[in-house]
Protein backbone atom coordinates (compact mmCIF):
# COMPACT_ATOMS: atom_id res chain seq x y z
CA UNK A 1 0.00 0.00 0.00
CA UNK A 2 1.33 3.51 -0.42
CA UNK A 3 -0.85 6.74 0.71
CA UNK A 4 -0.93 9.05 -2.33
CA UNK A 5 -2.75 12.26 -0.96
CA UNK A 6 -4.77 13.39 1.33
CA UNK A 7 -7.20 16.57 2.38
CA UNK A 8 -8.96 16.82 5.84
CA UNK A 9 -11.45 19.32 7.21
CA UNK A 10 -12.46 19.10 11.11
CA UNK A 11 -14.73 21.79 11.04
CA UNK A 12 -15.39 20.68 14.65
CA UNK A 13 -11.90 22.06 15.57
CA UNK A 14 -12.66 24.56 12.91
CA UNK A 15 -9.11 23.47 10.66
CA UNK A 16 -8.06 21.74 7.79
CA UNK A 17 -5.09 20.50 5.91
CA UNK A 18 -5.18 21.71 2.25
CA UNK A 19 -4.62 18.34 -0.26
CA UNK A 20 -1.26 17.05 0.68
CA UNK A 21 0.74 14.22 -1.62
CA UNK A 22 2.71 12.15 -0.12
CA UNK A 23 5.80 9.86 -2.06
CA UNK A 24 7.50 6.88 -0.73
CA UNK A 25 9.19 8.64 1.69
CA UNK A 26 7.70 12.19 3.46
CA UNK A 27 9.73 14.02 5.85
CA UNK A 28 7.53 16.83 7.19
CA UNK A 29 9.15 19.84 8.44
CA UNK A 30 8.62 22.64 10.14
CA UNK A 31 8.39 24.59 13.25
CA UNK A 32 6.47 23.75 15.86
CA UNK A 33 2.40 24.72 15.90
CA UNK A 34 2.26 24.30 11.97
CA UNK A 35 0.20 20.86 11.56
CA UNK A 36 2.84 18.34 10.98
CA UNK A 37 1.24 16.13 14.31
CA UNK A 38 -2.36 17.07 13.15
CA UNK A 39 -1.20 15.50 9.92
CA UNK A 40 0.14 11.98 10.75
CA UNK A 41 -3.22 11.69 13.12
CA UNK A 42 -5.66 12.51 10.93
CA UNK A 43 -3.92 9.36 8.80
CA UNK A 44 -4.19 7.49 11.89
CA UNK A 45 -7.89 8.72 12.64
CA UNK A 46 -8.56 7.64 8.98
CA UNK A 47 -7.08 4.15 10.00
CA UNK A 48 -9.41 3.90 12.98
CA UNK A 49 -12.66 4.59 11.22
CA UNK A 50 -11.92 1.62 9.42
CA UNK A 51 -10.33 -0.86 11.57
CA UNK A 52 -11.78 -0.20 14.56
CA UNK A 53 -15.27 1.44 13.83
CA UNK A 54 -14.45 4.90 15.33
CA UNK A 55 -16.50 8.22 14.49
CA UNK A 56 -14.26 11.58 13.58
CA UNK A 57 -16.60 14.56 15.06
CA UNK A 58 -17.34 16.85 11.63
CA UNK A 59 -14.16 15.49 9.98
CA UNK A 60 -14.75 15.68 6.61
CA UNK A 61 -11.94 14.04 4.34
CA UNK A 62 -10.49 12.24 0.42
CA UNK A 63 -7.57 9.85 0.87
CA UNK A 64 -6.03 8.89 -2.17
CA UNK A 65 -4.06 5.42 -2.13
CA UNK A 66 -3.17 2.31 -4.22
CA UNK A 67 -2.58 -1.13 -3.64
CA UNK A 68 -1.57 -3.61 -5.80
CA UNK A 69 -0.80 -0.97 -8.53
CA UNK A 70 -4.96 -0.28 -8.17
CA UNK A 71 -5.61 3.05 -7.25
CA UNK A 72 -8.49 4.28 -4.73
CA UNK A 73 -9.95 7.09 -3.46
CA UNK A 74 -11.95 6.90 -0.39
CA UNK A 75 -14.10 10.29 0.92
CA UNK A 76 -16.62 10.69 3.29
CA UNK A 77 -18.11 12.69 5.61
CA UNK A 78 -18.76 12.97 9.83
CA UNK A 79 -22.13 15.65 10.63
CA UNK A 80 -20.58 17.36 13.34
CA UNK A 81 -22.17 16.93 16.84
CA UNK A 82 -21.95 20.23 19.54
CA UNK A 83 -22.27 18.21 22.40
CA UNK A 84 -19.65 18.52 24.84
CA UNK A 85 -20.49 14.65 24.95
CA UNK A 86 -19.28 13.32 22.26
CA UNK A 87 -17.24 10.51 22.05
CA UNK A 88 -15.01 9.44 19.03
CA UNK A 89 -15.59 5.44 19.70
CA UNK A 90 -17.22 2.68 18.66
CA UNK A 91 -20.81 3.05 19.12
CA UNK A 92 -21.57 0.18 21.64
CA UNK A 93 -25.18 -0.67 23.77
CA UNK A 94 -23.17 -0.88 26.86
CA UNK A 95 -22.05 2.71 26.31
CA UNK A 96 -25.74 3.55 25.47
CA UNK A 97 -26.97 1.79 28.49
CA UNK A 98 -24.21 3.69 30.74
CA UNK A 99 -24.76 7.59 29.50
CA UNK A 100 -27.95 8.59 27.04
CA UNK A 101 -26.57 11.81 26.58
CA UNK A 102 -23.93 10.29 24.61
CA UNK A 103 -23.86 11.69 20.84
CA UNK A 104 -22.29 10.03 18.34
CA UNK A 105 -21.83 11.55 14.74
CA UNK A 106 -23.44 9.86 11.86
CA UNK A 107 -21.88 9.61 8.69
CA UNK A 108 -23.45 11.80 6.19
CA UNK A 109 -21.63 10.92 2.64
CA UNK A 110 -19.16 8.14 1.86
CA UNK A 111 -17.96 6.98 -1.00
CA UNK A 112 -15.05 4.30 -2.66
CA UNK A 113 -13.47 4.77 -6.15
CA UNK A 114 -11.18 2.06 -7.57
CA UNK A 115 -9.71 2.80 -10.40
CA UNK A 116 -12.17 5.44 -11.05
CA UNK A 117 -15.10 3.13 -10.40
CA UNK A 118 -17.65 4.30 -7.81
CA UNK A 119 -17.84 0.83 -6.15
CA UNK A 120 -19.10 2.39 -2.41
CA UNK A 121 -21.80 4.99 -2.89
CA UNK A 122 -23.61 5.87 0.74
CA UNK A 123 -25.47 9.30 1.86
CA UNK A 124 -27.66 9.25 4.64
CA UNK A 125 -31.04 7.53 3.21
CA UNK A 126 -29.15 4.94 0.75
CA UNK A 127 -26.20 2.59 0.07
CA UNK A 128 -25.18 1.33 -3.36
CA UNK A 129 -22.54 -1.38 -3.44
CA UNK A 130 -21.31 -1.28 -7.66
CA UNK A 131 -24.32 0.44 -9.02
CA UNK A 132 -26.78 -1.67 -6.42
CA UNK A 133 -28.78 -0.95 -3.80
CA UNK A 134 -27.77 -2.46 -0.39
CA UNK A 135 -29.67 -3.35 3.06
CA UNK A 136 -29.46 -0.35 5.84
CA UNK A 137 -26.15 -0.36 8.03
CA UNK A 138 -25.17 1.27 10.72
CA UNK A 139 -24.97 5.19 10.36
CA UNK A 140 -22.02 5.50 12.98
CA UNK A 141 -19.44 3.39 10.70
CA UNK A 142 -17.89 3.57 7.86
CA UNK A 143 -19.04 1.16 4.88
CA UNK A 144 -15.10 -0.25 4.78
CA UNK A 145 -15.51 -1.56 8.06
CA UNK A 146 -19.04 -3.10 7.99
CA UNK A 147 -18.43 -5.24 4.39
CA UNK A 148 -14.35 -5.55 5.40
CA UNK A 149 -15.34 -9.51 4.87
CA UNK A 150 -16.58 -8.59 1.03
CA UNK A 151 -13.88 -9.42 -1.52
CA UNK A 152 -13.40 -5.73 -3.00
CA UNK A 153 -13.34 -4.27 0.47
CA UNK A 154 -10.98 -7.19 2.13
CA UNK A 155 -7.58 -5.66 0.35
CA UNK A 156 -8.45 -2.21 1.50
CA UNK A 157 -8.78 -3.29 5.80
CA UNK A 158 -5.98 -5.69 5.23
CA UNK A 159 -3.65 -3.07 3.87
CA UNK A 160 -4.78 -0.21 6.68
CA UNK A 161 -3.81 -2.91 8.92
CA UNK A 162 0.09 -2.49 7.91
CA UNK A 163 -0.21 1.50 8.77
CA UNK A 164 1.81 1.69 11.94
CA UNK A 165 1.62 4.50 13.95
CA UNK A 166 5.04 4.40 15.56
CA UNK A 167 5.21 5.15 19.68
CA UNK A 168 8.66 4.02 20.80
CA UNK A 169 7.80 4.88 24.65
CA UNK A 170 5.02 2.85 24.32
CA UNK A 171 7.12 -0.56 23.50
CA UNK A 172 10.53 0.87 25.79
CA UNK A 173 9.69 -1.25 28.72
CA UNK A 174 7.64 -4.14 27.35
CA UNK A 175 7.98 -8.09 28.58
CA UNK A 176 7.10 -10.66 26.90
CA UNK A 177 4.57 -13.17 28.14
CA UNK A 178 5.68 -16.74 28.11
CA UNK A 179 2.07 -17.78 27.39
CA UNK A 180 1.75 -15.22 24.20
CA UNK A 181 5.82 -15.87 23.44
CA UNK A 182 4.67 -19.48 22.81
CA UNK A 183 1.57 -18.69 21.29
CA UNK A 184 2.44 -16.62 18.42
CA UNK A 185 5.87 -18.31 17.88
CA UNK A 186 4.45 -21.35 16.77
CA UNK A 187 1.86 -19.09 14.46
CA UNK A 188 4.58 -17.12 13.02
CA UNK A 189 7.43 -20.00 11.67
CA UNK A 190 7.44 -18.23 8.27
CA UNK A 191 9.04 -14.99 7.97
CA UNK A 192 6.35 -13.44 5.89
CA UNK A 193 3.62 -14.39 8.57
CA UNK A 194 5.43 -12.56 11.19
CA UNK A 195 6.29 -9.19 9.42
CA UNK A 196 2.68 -8.87 8.53
CA UNK A 197 1.44 -9.77 12.07
CA UNK A 198 0.37 -7.02 14.11
CA UNK A 199 2.17 -7.39 16.99
CA UNK A 200 4.47 -5.24 19.45
CA UNK A 201 7.99 -4.98 18.05
CA UNK A 202 9.96 -6.65 20.81
CA UNK A 203 7.69 -9.49 20.63
CA UNK A 204 7.86 -9.82 16.74
CA UNK A 205 12.24 -9.55 17.01
CA UNK A 206 12.14 -12.38 20.29
CA UNK A 207 10.66 -14.21 17.71
CA UNK A 208 13.04 -13.77 15.37
CA UNK A 209 15.68 -14.81 17.58
CA UNK A 210 14.07 -18.23 17.64
CA UNK A 211 13.14 -18.63 14.50
CA UNK A 212 14.34 -16.01 12.16
CA UNK A 213 18.04 -16.05 12.89
CA UNK A 214 19.12 -14.41 9.89
CA UNK A 215 16.86 -11.20 10.11
CA UNK A 216 17.98 -11.39 13.65
CA UNK A 217 21.71 -11.32 13.21
CA UNK A 218 21.05 -8.95 10.56
CA UNK A 219 19.53 -6.48 13.17
CA UNK A 220 21.96 -7.44 15.65
CA UNK A 221 24.77 -6.47 13.34
CA UNK A 222 22.83 -3.29 12.36
CA UNK A 223 22.17 -2.12 16.16
CA UNK A 224 25.94 -2.47 16.86
CA UNK A 225 27.28 -0.37 14.33
CA UNK A 226 25.10 2.12 15.67
CA UNK A 227 26.68 1.07 19.43
CA UNK A 228 29.94 -0.79 19.23
CA UNK A 229 30.15 -1.12 22.49
CA UNK A 230 27.39 -3.67 22.54
CA UNK A 231 28.84 -7.32 21.87
CA UNK A 232 25.78 -8.99 22.21
CA UNK A 233 22.22 -9.27 23.00
CA UNK A 234 19.74 -11.69 23.54
CA UNK A 235 16.22 -13.32 25.24
CA UNK A 236 15.80 -14.57 28.54
CA UNK A 237 13.58 -16.19 31.02
CA UNK A 238 12.48 -14.36 34.26
CA UNK A 239 9.70 -14.92 36.65
CA UNK A 240 7.81 -11.88 37.99
CA UNK A 241 6.82 -11.11 41.51
CA UNK A 242 3.64 -13.15 40.88
CA UNK A 243 5.57 -16.16 39.42
CA UNK A 244 4.33 -15.69 35.72
CA UNK A 245 7.37 -16.42 33.20
CA UNK A 246 8.22 -13.79 31.13
CA UNK A 247 11.03 -13.40 28.64
CA UNK A 248 13.08 -9.84 28.63
CA UNK A 249 15.81 -8.38 27.00
CA UNK A 250 19.44 -8.48 27.53
CA UNK A 251 22.73 -6.96 26.05
CA UNK A 252 26.34 -7.10 26.66
CA UNK A 253 28.73 -4.90 26.14
CA UNK A 254 32.46 -5.43 26.00
CA UNK A 255 33.97 -6.60 29.67
CA UNK A 256 30.70 -6.04 31.33
CA UNK A 257 27.70 -8.50 32.28
CA UNK A 258 24.64 -9.02 31.06
CA UNK A 259 22.68 -5.82 31.35
CA UNK A 260 18.74 -5.95 31.91
CA UNK A 261 16.47 -4.31 29.76
CA UNK A 262 15.05 -2.42 32.70
CA UNK A 263 18.57 -0.79 32.88
CA UNK A 264 19.13 -0.46 29.23
CA UNK A 265 19.30 3.53 28.47
CA UNK A 266 15.86 4.81 26.97
CA UNK A 267 17.53 5.74 23.37
CA UNK A 268 19.34 2.51 22.98
CA UNK A 269 15.98 0.68 23.58
CA UNK A 270 13.98 3.00 21.28
CA UNK A 271 16.56 2.57 18.55
CA UNK A 272 16.47 -1.32 18.65
CA UNK A 273 13.05 -0.90 18.14
CA UNK A 274 13.30 1.53 15.27
CA UNK A 275 15.60 -0.95 13.64
CA UNK A 276 13.39 -3.89 14.16
CA UNK A 277 10.37 -2.15 13.07
CA UNK A 278 11.67 -1.46 10.03
CA UNK A 279 13.27 -4.79 9.25
CA UNK A 280 10.36 -6.77 10.66
CA UNK A 281 7.50 -4.98 8.84
CA UNK A 282 5.55 -6.46 5.97
CA UNK A 283 6.15 -5.12 2.08
CA UNK A 284 3.30 -2.44 1.75
CA UNK A 285 3.36 -1.19 5.04
CA UNK A 286 3.21 2.12 5.95
CA UNK A 287 5.00 3.57 8.99
CA UNK A 288 4.09 7.25 10.76
CA UNK A 289 6.30 8.68 13.21
CA UNK A 290 6.07 11.93 14.90
CA UNK A 291 9.43 13.35 15.70
CA UNK A 292 11.20 10.77 14.83
CA UNK A 293 14.72 12.08 16.61
CA UNK A 294 12.84 12.00 19.95
CA UNK A 295 15.33 9.73 22.00
CA UNK A 296 17.89 9.11 19.11
CA UNK A 297 21.15 10.11 20.06
CA UNK A 298 23.36 12.02 17.47
CA UNK A 299 25.36 8.73 16.63
CA UNK A 300 21.65 7.06 15.71
CA UNK A 301 20.43 9.16 13.40
CA UNK A 302 23.41 8.12 10.40
CA UNK A 303 21.98 4.68 10.38
CA UNK A 304 18.65 5.06 10.88
CA UNK A 305 18.32 7.71 8.00
CA UNK A 306 20.25 5.32 5.48
CA UNK A 307 17.47 2.34 6.90
CA UNK A 308 14.65 4.66 5.26
CA UNK A 309 16.66 5.09 2.33
CA UNK A 310 17.29 1.65 1.81
CA UNK A 311 13.86 0.41 2.88
CA UNK A 312 11.62 3.09 1.20
CA UNK A 313 10.75 1.09 -1.95
CA UNK A 314 8.98 -1.53 0.14
CA UNK A 315 7.43 0.51 3.26
CA UNK A 316 6.16 4.12 2.82
CA UNK A 317 7.61 6.42 5.20
CA UNK A 318 5.51 9.23 6.55
CA UNK A 319 7.80 11.03 9.25
CA UNK A 320 8.08 14.25 11.02
CA UNK A 321 11.07 16.53 12.51
CA UNK A 322 12.73 19.76 12.95
CA UNK A 323 16.11 18.64 14.13
CA UNK A 324 18.29 20.35 11.87
CA UNK A 325 20.63 17.17 11.82
CA UNK A 326 18.17 14.74 10.63
CA UNK A 327 16.66 16.71 8.19
CA UNK A 328 20.31 17.43 6.85
CA UNK A 329 20.40 13.67 6.18
CA UNK A 330 17.11 13.59 4.09
CA UNK A 331 17.49 14.58 0.48
CA UNK A 332 15.31 17.58 0.19
CA UNK A 333 13.20 15.98 -2.64
CA UNK A 334 11.80 14.09 0.42
CA UNK A 335 10.84 16.96 2.22
CA UNK A 336 7.46 18.09 2.47
CA UNK A 337 7.81 21.86 4.06
CA UNK A 338 4.43 22.25 6.22
CA UNK A 339 3.43 25.78 6.63
CA UNK A 340 0.08 27.26 8.57
CA UNK A 341 -2.16 30.25 6.61
CA UNK A 342 -4.66 30.92 9.78
CA UNK A 343 -6.16 27.12 10.26
CA UNK A 344 -5.16 25.68 6.77
CA UNK A 345 -2.38 23.35 7.11
CA UNK A 346 -0.41 23.83 3.74
CA UNK A 347 2.93 22.07 2.65
CA UNK A 348 5.34 22.98 -0.34
CA UNK A 349 8.38 20.89 -1.68
CA UNK A 350 11.82 22.03 -1.72
CA UNK A 351 11.55 22.51 -6.00
CA UNK A 352 8.50 24.55 -5.19
CA UNK A 353 10.10 27.01 -2.89
CA UNK A 354 13.33 27.51 -5.33
CA UNK A 355 15.38 25.53 -2.85
CA UNK A 356 19.19 24.85 -3.96
CA UNK A 357 20.01 21.67 -5.67
CA UNK A 358 23.19 20.91 -3.36
CA UNK A 359 22.54 19.00 -0.09
CA UNK A 360 24.49 21.91 1.79
CA UNK A 361 23.13 24.79 0.07
CA UNK A 362 19.14 23.40 0.02
CA UNK A 363 19.78 23.02 4.07
CA UNK A 364 20.68 26.75 4.60
CA UNK A 365 18.39 27.87 1.90
CA UNK A 366 15.72 25.91 4.41
CA UNK A 367 16.48 27.57 7.40
CA UNK A 368 16.81 30.41 6.12
CA UNK A 369 13.47 30.54 4.51
CA UNK A 370 10.60 32.96 6.16
CA UNK A 371 7.86 30.24 5.23
CA UNK A 372 10.10 27.43 7.81
CA UNK A 373 10.86 30.16 10.20
CA UNK A 374 7.64 31.64 10.75
CA UNK A 375 5.39 28.50 9.96
CA UNK A 376 2.21 30.62 9.88
CA UNK A 377 0.87 33.84 8.22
Amino acid sequence: MKINSLTYIDSYRNWKISKMNFADLSLLVGVSGVGKTQTLRAIVGLRNVILNGEALNGVSWELNFSINEKNYIWAGEFEKVENECVIFKRLTKKAKEKNDEIVFPKIKSEELRIDNKIVVKRDQKELHINGKKSFKISPYESAIKVFSEEQIVTPIVQEFRNIYFFNLDDESHRYIRERGFEEFNNRCSDIEKLKSVRLPILLKLGIASRCHKKIFESIKKTYIEIFPKVEDFRFVKIKDEDGESLFTFEIREKNTEWISQKEISTGMMKTLLFISKIMLCANGSVIIVDEYENGLGINCIDVVADLLMENKERVQFIISSHHPYIINRIPMQYWKIIYRDGSSVDSKTAEELGIGRSKHEAFKQLINNTLINEGAF
